[in-house]
């Protein structure tokens, strides 16, 4: 598995990731309930309890664009998040609904997560604003450590799942936005022997970035 992207511009992966001022396939993906900020897992929903950890690979971090029609995501343009955010035609798969605020393309953001204690390879893909302050905050951290460290002393840090409420006064309800509180951080072998197999020797091996296709 590549752990660590390589960035040969620091300065430009920061600008890159900062684009939006508004603050794998066939793997499961992590939800973030709006009704009481629990989280949940795949198509069975199964409950990811507050405080569990996970180690983020730092090479699957993305930015891009999704287009939702109907309830159904039709389209998606994404990109490494220390690489420009993708130009995106904003009317390709319209017209669109303009009664419906929630159809059309909108800003994604995902990264691929590791459960620390079984091993299970998740991904995190959201487009709510709160989903995507919460990653691109994370990227800003890893991207900080990375950049005046060796690239054989780079490490991938390890999150523990939690929610907050908050009062939308626009919307006039309350949603749930995650949080990610950075426990630890573990260098390149420790995060491959969380991924193999017990029964192979961790080796690095390259392949391609986990995809965000829905």
């Amino acid at each position: 598995m590549s752990i660590f992207p390589v960035i040969t511009d620091y300065s430009k992966a920061a600008d890159a990731s900062r684009t939006d001022t508004s603050a794998g396939a066939g793997q499961p993906i992590l939800k973030l309930s709006q009704v009481d900020g629990s989280f949940s897992i795949g198509a069975e929903s199964e409950p990811v309890e507050h405080g569990t950890e996970f180690v983020v690979i730092p090479s699957s971090f993305q930015h891009g664009w999704i287009c939702w029609v109907q309830n159904r995501a039709i389209g998606l343009n994404v990109t490494p998040m220390w690489e420009p955010l993708p130009v995106q035609d904003m009317t390709e798969n319209g017209p669109f609904d303009a009664t419906d605020s929630q159809e059309g393309w909108s800003r994604v953001v995902g990264i691929q997560l590791v459960n620390r204690a079984d091993g299970e390879a998740i991904v995190y893909k959201p487009s709510s604003m709160g989903g995507r302050g919460a990653v691109g905050d994370l990227f800003q951290e890893w991207l900080s450590r990375a950049k005046v460290v060796e690239s054989d002393a780079q490490s991938a840090p390890v999150i523990a799942l939690s929610s907050k409420r908050y009062y939308s006064s626009k919307r006039a309800r309350h949603f749930f936005n995650p949080v990610f509180t950075i426990t630890e951080w573990l260098g390149e072998p420790d995060v491959l022997k969380l991924t193999a197999p017990e029964s192979e020797t961790p080796k690095k091996v390259e392949q391609k970035r986990p995809s965000l296709t829905y």
